[in-house]
């Protein structure tokens, strides 16, 4: 189903470049597009949103990524085994079920069949953002594209971490959510590889003729860091305000955190960014198990307002930290939103157990949810908050329970949605890929080191011919601009 989400006046006067970001999101649920023309080649060149769609994945696929989320090689190990691996971190004394992910397991995958499907779509959204928009496939120089992609676990021994439970450790030292060093340091030696994009992008540049851009993760692998987060730049560029800073609040199926500092602190090393776990990635399949499959989601939270808080329920969620997946550097994960899936067995083992309604269930976790996303708002960005106005996305932002909540919570500066921003939060990352490519077109680094961990900064994505007209004439742009950043060769 195509839905078109805004459609901005091409006010703005020519010369103008044009490209498309295609983001997939998490359990492939749908794909989200964006026209977007660039205004110059330089950082901070005025963005024009062309048009925006969003196109709900059909079932196949869904449930082709579903089949292969957790492959048959990730074992599902022995109630309360005694040792937390990290990613399921429900401590020793849970009483609940435990995962491990054995080395070289790649996740996830999709069936060739699926691919082809996917394919298809993506092939028919380009076609129908230029044809409304009216731009001539001559004048895209690139089409961006981004998926959950294909990680494998290459360094992972579940004996090399620690038998730790959440906030129960006798370590002096913790980071922001309470977890000691020895924790966070076992947590690095998980070592996930990008492997490749779920995506057909080679075939879908042979058959559009279009410029392909994907894998933004891999080059920040290679000069050292951990592949992401990618997108702060982009948001930075999209979303900053010339007078007031700006935190992006994105209640996806996992919470992301990006603050903006205005443009009179334009400095990259101010961008900042974090996570608090699950959001719509714990909720959305508890609704759909509880109610058979009846519904997928709690649309506006209408559920959860009629239930009542569930202390034993809360205390369970605290114990576990459910809402956690502790990770390096700056709580980026290429599995935070993996392993919810796993997570929501705990709850759905208590609930079923307890006999607890299906509402007061949802309206426990919203509240639990809400305080844990505001610590850990205030433990990442407390001191630079003040006078911050925050920006809400993603489907949580019309959770009335969870907003309201964290309205309560927060009281830092004014709130905001990004549709008074006109821009949609159903479209904000395929316009941030969008932005990206422009970045990498441009010859300017996407990534930023203090976040990603990465040695250097670098040109994100990698290219995959169009045709020869196309290819040749996105190489002459390309020959124009000047890097960003010349390597000590280009100064010989």
């Amino acid at each position: 189903m195509l839905s078109s989400l805004l459609n901005n006046s091409r006010s703005i006067k020519q010369p103008i470049q044009w490209y498309i970001g295609l983001s997939v999101t998490s359990c492939c649920r749908r794909l989200e597009a964006a026209l977007v023309g660039i205004h110059g080649t330089r950082m901070g060149s005025p963005v024009e949103i062309g048009h925006g769609l969003t196109i709900d994945l059909p079932r196949e696929i869904r449930a082709a990524y579903q089949e292969d989320l957790f492959p048959e090689n990730t074992d599902v190990v022995t109630r309360n085994k005694g040792s937390d691996n990290g990613l399921s971190h429900y401590g020793t004394d849970a009483d609940l079920s435990l995962f491990e992910i054995p080395t070289k397991t790649v996740l996830p995958r999709l069936s060739p069949s699926a691919r082809r499907r996917l394919l298809e779509i993506q092939e028919e959204t380009i076609r129908e953002l230029l044809h409304i928009v009216g731009v001539t496939p001559s004048e895209l120089l690139a089409v961006g594209v981004h998926d959950p992609g294909v990680w494998c676990v290459d360094t992972f021994h579940d004996n090399d971490l620690p038998n730790v439970s959440f906030r129960k450790t006798n370590s002096q030292s913790q980071d922001a959510n309470g977890f000691s060093d020895e924790y966070i340091q076992s947590i690095q030696k998980i070592s996930p590889l990008f492997q490749e994009t779920l995506c057909d992008t080679i075939t879908l540049a042979a058959r559009t003729g279009h410029n392909i851009l994907d894998a933004f993760s891999a080059m920040d692998l290679s000069t050292g860091g951990q592949g992401g987060p990618f997108l702060p730049l982009s948001y930075w560029a999209i979303l900053h305000s010339p007078d007031k800073h700006r935190l992006l609040l994105d209640l996806g199926q996992e919470v992301r955190m990006t603050f903006l500092p205005n443009s009179s602190h334009s400095n990259k090393m101010q961008i900042g960014y974090g996570s608090a776990g699950v959001c719509g990635g714990l909720i959305d399949p508890i609704v759909q198990h509880l109610t058979d499959g009846e519904q997928t989601f709690d649309e506006a939270g209408r559920l959860a307002v009629q239930g009542t808080r569930l202390p034993e329920l809360s205390e369970i969620l605290e114990r576990i930290a459910l809402f956690d997946v502790p990770s390096t550097r700056s709580h980026w994960s290429p599995f935070a939103c993996l392993f919810a899936a796993k997570q929501v067995s705990a709850i759905l083992e208590q609930a079923k157990k307890k006999a607890w309604s299906l509402r007061d269930v949802l309206y426990t976790i919203a509240q639990s949810m809400s305080e844990h996303i505001a610590r850990s708002i205030r433990q990442q960005f407390g001191p630079i908050l003040n006078d911050t106005e925050i920006l809400i996305a993603g489907g949580g932002s019309r959770h009335s329970i969870l907003v309201k909540q964290l309205q309560k919570e927060l009281r830092y500066g004014e709130w905001t949605t990004l549709d008074k921003l006109k821009i949609l939060p159903n479209t904000l990352d395929a316009v941030a890929i969008a932005v990206l490519v422009s970045l990498t077109v441009n010859q300017i680094p996407g990534n930023l080191p203090h976040l990603t961990g990465a040695e250097t900064e670098c040109l994100l994505g990698r290219f995959i011919p169009g045709s020869p007209q196309n290819w040749q004439r996105l190489i002459q742009h390309i020959t124009t601009a000047q890097p960003a950043v010349r390597s000590l060769r280009s100064a010989v």
